[in-house]
């Protein structure tokens, strides 16, 4: 499946709905957090990889 969104604004609204897959989580949290606005992402996977990637990616790395 292929989605292309075009917008006049930065900004985009709206509702996505994932059957929550592992894969399809993940990209969901890749996507939350390589984002500006933080955003609910809802039905995501229990998958110890999916819960893994959750921690790592809201986790603040501090460099030495």
């Amino acid at each position: 499946m292929n989605i292309q969104i075009k917008a006049s604004t930065k900004n985009i609204k709206g509702e996505i709905i994932l059957p929550g897959s592992k894969s399809e989580s993940n990209r969901a949290l890749i996507m939350r957090a390589l984002c500006k606005q933080p955003f609910e992402i809802k039905n995501l996977s229990v998958a110890d990889v999916t819960v893994t990637l959750g921690h790592l990616l809201s986790t603040e790395i501090l460099s030495s």
